[in-house]
């Protein structure tokens, strides 16, 4: 599998370049890389060959020796513990080119997803957990409780620093929380980065939590991941309404 992207008309591979804010695709051609942001790629797409070999399908590696070397994609079990060589949980082969057959190029397209994740960073906020009220139309974190004046303190904009409003002036204010799964996991959103939804594990499968996600730097139990919004479920917010709250016991 490859990354390509198409500039004037000229394929390049694609290297990498790690800048959340700038958003730049690393277009590489011997020792020469150009910076190029992804809007002015004529295209820009995963290239993947598949094959057959006796009827069964395979994802292409590359060629070797006049042979090609293929990952196995079916389910036979029985047919790859015959034919094949097990390597890190995957059945591989290599096999002449005479006997591969539908040998098939797919390419699929980056620029949607870059999209949905740039559409995602800019909307960020859409799914942050905590306790927010809405003041003069734009939200902002809030206290969790009114103080003792009746009045509540608000996040403001770093120019003006914090506000501290009567609750009838508020036209929300309300704690939210949201949550999703993953493999029918459950997990709850922790942030919003690079475009992707970082979830906080809140299951109880150990083996699951060890195999597929990363241990948060400095605790001991908190297991996350990160994942594009297109790949979770039941993306859902928990809201609770604390001004109706406040208003019933008053």
């Amino acid at each position: 599998m490859t990354d390509v992207a198409v500039f004037h008309g000229v394929a390049y591979r694609q290297g990498s370049v790690n800048d959340p804010i700038w958003p730049r695709i690393a277009l590489v051609e011997g020792d020469n890389t150009i910076l190029v942001h992804p809007d002015r790629l004529d295209e820009w797409f995963t290239s993947r060959w598949t094959f057959m070999w006796r009827e069964e399908p395979f994802e292409a590696r590359g060629l070797l020796d006049g042979a090609m070397e293929g990952v196995y994609l079916g389910g036979d079990v029985e047919f790859a513990a015959k034919h094949l060589r097990s390597e890190f949980a995957k059945y591989r082969g290599r096999f002449p080119l005479d006997e591969i057959a539908d040998l098939t190029r797919h390419r699929d397209s980056l620029l949607p997803r870059f999209r949905r994740e740039q559409r995602l960073m800019a909307a960020a906020a859409k799914y942050r957990s905590g306790t927010f009220a809405r003041h003069q139309g734009r939200i902002h974190p809030a206290a969790e409780t009114v103080g003792e004046d009746g009045r509540l303190f608000l996040t403001g904009p770093a120019n003006l620093g914090p506000l501290n409003v009567a609750l009838d002036e508020v036209e929300e204010w309300y704690a939210t929380v949201w949550t999703f799964r993953w493999w029918g996991e459950p997990f709850e959103v922790m942030d919003v980065t690079q475009g992707r939804l970082k979830g906080i594990y809140m299951g109880g499968q150990a083996h699951f939590a060890w195999d597929y996600l990363r241990l948060e730097p400095g605790t001991r139990q908190d297991y996350t991941i990160l994942l594009p919004e297109e790949s979770v479920a039941e993306l859902t917010e928990h809201r609770e309404d604390l001004l109706a709250r406040w208003r019933d016991k008053q």
